[in-house]
């Protein structure tokens, strides 16, 4: 079950280095949750979106969206992937970012808004992040998304590492 804080539920916020698994975790996460509760993935991240892709859902609407619908209070089940092939997953989807120019207008606030609204709709909130979370503000603010998501008090981090030495020093770079 996720994690409760202070009478609330705390949103799984997973990642890990290139390699890893994290996709794949989270996935399992979200199957695992949605048997006792209701549970939705919010794809953030910025590198490879591709959560969607991976089930079969539609890329559009995606957090852009999700992110609009948090800032005004509208519902973000309007924000929701629709099955495009296969069976549905049980748990719903905000799909990621569609194109790779979508970057620049997504940022750490807006995914954290975006998933605090989705703590207020579903019982349980599973996130992805980038690979890559180096710090290149200095062109922007490249893999801040993730950053912002990962150092926030208000999320329990699921670290993925690769059950070798080589994923331990990948996760230690990470």
């Amino acid at each position: 079950a996720p994690s409760e804080g202070a009478g609330r539920r705390v949103p799984l916020v997973v990642g890990g280095a290139p390699g890893s698994g994290a996709r794949e975790v989270l996935i399992g996460l979200a199957s695992h949750l949605v048997r006792s509760s209701s549970t939705v993935i919010v794809d953030a991240n910025e590198l490879a979106p591709g959560v969607a892709r991976r089930l079969g859902l539609a890329e559009q609407p995606n957090v852009l969206g999700a992110a609009l619908l948090a800032a005004s209070d509208g519902d973000l089940r309007e924000a929701v992937a629709g099955t495009v092939v296969g069976r549905p997953t049980g748990f719903d989807v905000i799909a990621g970012l569609a194109a790779a120019s979508e970057w620049t207008e997504w940022s750490a606030d807006s995914a954290l808004r975006v998933v605090q609204a989705a703590g207020r709709r579903w019982d349980s909130v599973v996130v992805s992040t980038s690979p890559m979370v180096e710090d290149l503000r200095r062109w922007g603010d490249r893999y801040g998304v993730s950053r912002g998501l990962l150092s926030s008090p208000d999320v329990r981090v699921v670290a993925v590492v690769e059950a070798s030495p080589r994923g331990v020093m990948r996760f230690a770079d990470w």
